[in-house]
């Protein structure tokens, strides 16, 4: 049975607050639990922590994580990921971040922000941590009229959790 991909997105360790890290861990963990796959960008800050996450639920096995790294071969050798694909393509890279089954955003600054926009256009249920950063100033807002949903904006684990399990496959 083919398990559906969590887009976890956020940013790297320089713009990483300690909550968002915290957030990711769970919802790494979540994921995982809830049947998922977790795919992030392969970098520090929320995505690693995501892979932390991950790494720590029960229902974790290998082949659980993914990375879509913007850097190429070799340059990342130390990235949590099960499978670590390197596009090379630096920030086009959040192209396919963005065609996860759901994607969620965790604080985040441009690079985050255009994920978001990206997943937006694709159609892509978009779920954002309330807080600091574009996941907090965007939740609940819907990005422009194409679409009749908004983003959806969760503050803790169990909303996190109802809001997986809303979009898991059977």
């Amino acid at each position: 049975m083919k398990k559906p991909i969590l887009s976890i997105v956020g940013p790297n360790a320089a713009l990483c607050l300690p909550v968002h890290r915290r957030n990711a861990e769970l919802a790494g963990r979540l994921a995982i639990e809830l049947g998922y796959r977790v795919m992030t960008g392969g970098e520090k800050g929320v995505m690693e922590s995501a892979f932390v996450g991950a790494r720590k639920a029960a229902k974790y096995s290998s082949g659980d994580t993914l990375a879509i790294s913007p850097k190429d071969a070799g340059a990342d050798k130390d990235c949590l990921a099960d499978i670590v694909i390197h596009t090379g393509l630096g920030y086009a890279r959040n192209y396919i971040m963005a065609h996860g089954d759901v994607i969620l955003a965790i604080g985040g600054g441009a690079g985050t922000l255009s994920e978001i926009a990206m997943a937006w256009g694709q159609g892509r249920p978009i779920i954002a941590f309330a807080g600091a950063g574009w996941s907090g100033k965007l939740a609940g807002s819907a990005l422009d009229g194409r679409r009749k949903d908004k983003i959806i904006r969760v503050t803790n684990a169990k909303e996190l959790a109802a809001q997986l399990r809303r979009f898991a496959r059977p």
